[in-house]
């Protein structure tokens, strides 16, 4: 089955960093009916597992992340993270309006995957290339 191309201006991803993931992943798993799937991290010497949260049939529909790493310095809030056509273009527009940026993240060939930014009203919010 071929994967639909996210749409440019859609939200295709939100995700939650907070200091104990495995109880907030605990805690929607009871509430809601979610399933989770750990992704191997890393920081320094020590290993541990973010979330990806699935629905009751098994689709991906969200992230829990412990504060650690790459996320240390996000907000514990959910964060959705909207399809632009150019990450590095979209960045510099939402700066250029009085936008704030809170995390860049590359890849490990060094192109921009994504950013998180906060816009006027403080709200944060992620920006990323359709994948």
């Amino acid at each position: 089955m071929e994967k639909k191309k996210q749409e440019i201006g859609t939200i295709n991803w939100t995700d939650i960093t907070v200091p104990d993931a495995e109880a907030l992943k605990r805690f929607y798993e009871n509430l809601i009916g979610w399933t989770s799937e750990g992704i191997p991290m890393k920081e320094g010497d020590n290993a541990y597992e973010d979330y990806v949260m699935k629905s009751p049939d098994g689709k991906a529909v969200a992230g829990i992340c412990h504060l650690k790493g790459v996320n240390q310095s996000l907000p514990p809030t959910w964060i959705v993270y909207i399809t632009v056509e150019n990450v590095e273009k979209s960045l510099q527009k939402a700066l250029g309006l009085g936008g704030k940026l809170i995390k860049k993240y590359h890849t490990k060939e060094g192109k921009l995957m994504y950013v998180i930014v906060q816009d006027l009203a403080g709200a944060v919010f992620g920006m990323a290339e359709p994948y």
